[in-house]
């Protein structure tokens, strides 16, 4: 799973998954500012049942707890402390 940083500015994952038989990687291009839930659905990459079409693969974005940065909203936020000297 992506840590916060990496969802921030939007990475591209590869993916792999087994299906039926055969194995498939797929890249998962997440997108800035995507929040945990958001679905990625590659459609018919899933296996075959007798008579229907191939079924869909999809993706949820977790969202991985960052040691420094929290999410609030569309911002990463963090505390930092400074000195009367760090300002001057």
């Amino acid at each position: 799973m992506p840590p916060l940083t990496h969802i921030f500015p939007g990475p591209a994952c590869d993916v792999s998954f087994c299906r039926v038989l055969r194995q498939e990687v797929v890249e998962v291009a997440i997108k800035p500012g995507w929040k945990e839930g958001t679905r990625v659905i590659f459609e018919g990459k899933g296996d075959r049942l007798p008579g229907r079409p191939p079924q869909d693969v999809v993706f949820v974005i977790k969202q991985v707890p960052h040691p420094r940065f929290t999410r609030q909203g569309d911002d990463l936020v963090t505390e930092v402390s400074v000195t009367q000297r760090t300002l001057t």
